[in-house]
């Protein structure tokens, strides 16, 4: 229902995968980042942070900037806020790091082998890349298991027993102000056609809406309201396809017998042999037509005869149970229940936010500014092309809900204070940079290669 995003430091960028460079090969003085607490930091660290300030800094970028670097984010030219967002990243991991162990907490095994698993995988198809900057897989490992260790420190400070712990009823009140429950019936405005309705049209569906309104007040199934309005829709539209078909096979009809000129020879034309002496007369008329009818009675004969008997054989085995009845019973079935394209319909029952824009911008306003768990109410579109019959249930009814997005809603509700949190830790960490190191590792070595 709700996406947790506490791993927001650990980003893919797999867009650098067409990087070639190298940033290897680094001379003794430049290994080390830095050090704190007697302990040397490695470069790679610092690179990864760095690849990370890089690539989101261009999403700062409109579309008419075309560099990176010529763009100011923060009040800091883009070049500087590469490099400081960089370090304070570095910081907060050496920062975490420390508040993880002075609190004695652990990876589990469990989490140690699945972090392990997880990069192992990665380094298996951006390996090489990753190497060609500087990063070994140690170093995307130690970020990666960092960001597990941040998410345990927010556990222990915000979650159950924890120094900030957040009780459960402010985090399903949360819930409630943010996020809401509804199932929804979208109407569109418009005939078979897709032509938009008149005011007698939309008087109509409006009177339709009203009806599905009662009809879920008085308990009937949401979604079974939904499938018809959609099966009703389908069917306009069928319609609407069909009367458009016949009116062009028609049209087409008309066009082939305007163009075209039929003679019909009289019986006497038709009929009459070809003498040499050009003359036709009543006896020879007579004969022709005495001729035609003894062909035709013969022919017909001959041929109901095999009817007949090719009916019989049919129907002899049709009852006998040979293959011409198996034949014969799928036509059967057919005429009695042709096949028809089956249609299948998803219920609409969703959560939407209160900032969200789904189902539409006006509904999620609507239904929680003049909607109440129970309520059943028709919202129109701001464009005037749709209605909503528009359902709102208790969140807090079914429990799945709250359980399963309990987790990131308490993130959510904290996350600004951990960043807070997560500064102060940062402030009071010791550490001395390797000016060398940030001086040979610059952002611009990212755009050099893409060149």
């Amino acid at each position: 229902m709700l996406n947790k995003s506490k791993c927001r430091k650990l980003t893919a960028l797999l867009a650098a995968a067409a990087m070639t460079f190298s940033l290897a090969g680094c001379g003794e003085d430049t290994i080390y980042i830095g050090t704190s607490q007697d302990e040397d930091i490695p470069s790679g660290l610092y690179i990864y942070y760095l690849m990370n300030a890089y690539y989101s800094a261009q999403s700062y970028m409109t579309e008419t900037d075309t560099d990176v670097f010529a763009i100011t984010i923060e009040e800091q030219n883009a070049r500087d806020w590469m490099i400081s967002t960089a370090k304070n990243d570095l910081m907060e991991y050496l920062a975490v790091e420390q508040k993880f162990d002075e609190y004695g907490l652990e990876l589990t095994e469990d989490e140690t082998e699945a972090a392990k698993i997880n990069i192992d995988s990665m380094w298996e198809y951006y390996g090489s890349v990753y190497e060609s900057y500087g990063i070994a897989e140690s170093s995307f490992l130690k970020a990666y298991e960092n960001s597990l260790k941040a998410d345990k420190l927010f556990d222990m400070v915000y979650g159950e027993n924890g120094e900030r712990e957040v009780p459960e009823e402010d985090i399903k009140s949360y819930m409630t102000e943010n996020y809401a429950l509804i199932n929804y019936i979208s109407m569109n405005l418009v005939d078979g056609e897709g032509n938009l309705l008149k005011s007698e049209g939309k008087a109509e569906r409006m009177e339709m809406a009203k009806d599905y309104v009662e009809r879920a007040k008085n308990g009937e199934d949401f979604d079974t309201l939904n499938f018809e309005y959609l099966a009703y829709f389908d069917d306009l539209q069928a319609q609407a396809q069909a009367a458009a078909a016949a009116a062009a096979a028609e049209e087409a009809e008309s066009d082939t017998s305007s163009s075209e000129m039929v003679v019909v020879p009289s019986d006497a034309e038709e009929m009459a042999p070809a003498e040499e002496s050009g003359e036709v007369t009543s006896e020879s008329v007579e004969e022709t037509k005495a001729e035609t009818t003894e062909e035709t009675t013969a022919e017909t004969t001959v041929t109901e005869a095999e009817t007949t008997e090719e009916t019989s054989e049919e129907t002899t085995a049709l009852w006998a149970g040979e293959e011409t009845a198996e034949e014969t019973e799928d036509d059967v079935l057919d005429l009695i229940a042709p096949d028809e394209e089956e249609t299948s319909y998803t219920s609409n029952k969703q959560v939407i936010s209160k900032d969200g824009e789904y189902p539409a911008a006006v509904v999620c306003e609507k239904v929680f500014s003049d909607m109440q768990a129970g309520d059943v109410t028709i919202i129109e579109s701001e464009d005037g092309e749709y209605y909503y019959v528009v359902a709102k249930y208790d969140l807090l009814d079914d429990p799945t809900y709250f359980d399963s997005a309990k987790e990131s809603l308490l993130y959510e509700m904290r996350e600004d204070d951990f960043d807070t949190l997560k500064k102060e830790w940062t402030d009071s960490i010791d550490f001395t940079f390797n000016e060398k190191a940030v001086e040979r590792y610059t952002p611009e070595k990212f755009a050099e290669d893409k060149e």
